[in-house]
């Protein structure tokens, strides 16, 4: 389970990808053992009714409550001490760190939310309310189902770019295809601006992984989701 970027807490409930963070920020990308319950004891969280689609709601100086603060599937602030958290079971949670203007993102970035362009709005809307750059941002991609496992048909094919970097998409039988959903999101963030060397990805699938992570696509309906967060450090 453990791949270039890669690295899991012992007892192995979150993972981590060391080279996205420094000691002002921190992040994960839970497991099957980690819970809201677990986030819970780590402060003050903020959260979304999840709709897949590319609203982005920015965490404010409002209080927050343990309801969700909107149907959006994308976080974004400066508020140190809060956890902004995106729950996943085989899209991809995005993570978004600025080190140099302190600012947290995080995304739910399954099929719909991806090619709506999640990842893109997300960057540029920390350009529109903070005066952030692209090349200032660092970019964390965690587990979510790889191209391995994942095949799409005339719904998703149909609303993707006629033309995409080879490795993104193989078309194997007439109407259907594998598609690699973090590729395609790391096409769109270097699109946007993002610098190559400031995306990093856990390169891991959920659906070969059941034993360490949820997969709708592996398991079918599932009641329990992936929690993954950021939170800027106090001081």
């Amino acid at each position: 389970m453990i791949t270039a970027e890669w690295t899991e807490t012992d007892p192995p409930r979150v993972g981590q990808l060391p080279r996205f963070g420094d000691k002002s920020v921190l992040h994960f990308f839970g497991t099957r053992e980690f819970s809201w319950t677990d986030l819970e004891r780590m402060g003050p969280a903020a959260r979304l009714r999840q709709v897949h689609g590319n609203r982005i709601l920015c965490v404010g100086d409002n209080p927050l409550s343990s309801s969700p603060l909107g149907e959006a599937d994308a976080l974004i602030g400066d508020r140190p001490g809060i956890v902004l958290t995106i729950a996943s079971a085989d899209c991809a949670p995005l993570l978004f760190f600025n080190p140099r203007r302190r600012l947290i993102g995080a995304a739910h970035a399954g099929w719909r939310g991806t090619v709506q362009g999640i990842a893109p709005e997300v960057v540029k809307r920390f350009g529109e309310l903070f005066g952030s750059v692209p090349q200032e941002l660092r970019v964390a991609i965690g587990p979510c189902i790889g191209p391995c496992c994942y095949e799409v048909g005339a719904e998703v094919l149909d609303r993707l770019p006629r033309s995409l970097p080879d490795g993104i998409l193989k078309r194997h039988r007439s109407g259907h295809g594998m598609l690699d959903l973090a590729a395609l999101n790391r096409h769109q963030l270097l699109e946007a601006g993002v610098a190559p060397e400031r995306i990093h990805s856990a390169s891991l699938c959920t659906a070969c992984h059941v034993e360490r992570f949820y997969s709708y696509r592996r398991e079918g309906s599932l009641r329990a989701s992936l929690i993954s967060g950021i939170m800027l450090q106090n001081g």
